[in-house]
């Protein structure tokens, strides 16, 4: 697994002109009129399992998969979302990513104190709450496609979010490695580094959410060519 490093524009909307969605000034703004084309939305059939010890690799989408998380700001607020749980729950964060409309986590809970659906919660609530009254105080734009079924507005995705636990070492540093990738293959940054934990793997520089060294071990990103990086695994001292 690589990380292929390109320069890149923005989110480019249907017409393949770059869209941001909400304003530089407010993150909850909701004041632009342009938005990136929605991925279709996806069910997910989510059949968890939880074992103590275990690395849940967790994805959580915005409803209709709208890029409700496509500026700086609001992935700001994603991110101290993720930290505050983070404390809360008292588990790990090894590896994130926060993309416009959805995100990926890989956590160890301690699930004898909360479960996933208790972090999942804790992650996602906040940020929901946060942004739809925003967008109803601004009458946002985006309001009438956030309406559900029963009349209400919703920011996530119905359901628990794709949720699996690595096989093996190796297994989980391949999901470490598609993690950074998203934005990247995605062709909305031009580094691996931006909107994920890889600053951290790269640099060991904090940022908002707390990243933990994987127990027992330690991996590093090394150059592989002059574009692009891999995981390495190495021996804890």
């Amino acid at each position: 697994m690589v990380w292929q490093r390109r320069l890149l524009g923005g989110v480019a909307g249907s017409d393949g002109v770059p869209r941001v969605y909400g304003s530089a000034s407010d993150p909850c703004s909701g004041g632009h009129d342009g938005y990136a084309a929605p991925m279709p939305a996806i069910r997910n059939r989510l059949h968890r399992h939880e074992a103590p010890g275990g690395f849940p690799y967790l994805a959580f989408s915005c409803y209709k998969r709208l890029p409700l998380l496509g500026t700086a700001r609001m992935r700001d607020l994603m991110a101290r979302s993720i930290e505050s749980a983070r404390v809360w729950c008292q588990f790990e964060v090894y590896a994130y990513v926060i993309m416009p409309e959805h995100l990926h986590l890989m956590i160890r809970p301690d699930v004898r104190e909360f479960t996933v659906d208790a972090i999942s919660q804790r992650i996602k609530q906040p940020v929901a709450t946060r942004a739809i009254g925003r967008w109803r105080k601004l009458g946002a734009p985006v309001l009438p496609r956030l309406r559900n079924s029963a009349g209400e507005h919703q920011f996530w995705q119905a359901g628990g979010g794709f949720d699996r636990n690595p096989r093996d070492e190796d297994e989980l540093f391949k999901e470490i490695c598609s993690i950074h990738d998203n934005p990247v293959k995605r062709r909305l940054v031009a580094d691996a580094q931006d909107w994920s934990s890889a600053r951290w793997y790269l640099e060991r520089t904090p940022g908002v959410v707390t990243v933990s060294p994987l127990p027992g071990r330690s991996i590093i990103l090394e150059p592989a060519m002059s574009e692009t990086f891999r995981l390495a695994p190495v021996q804890a001292g």
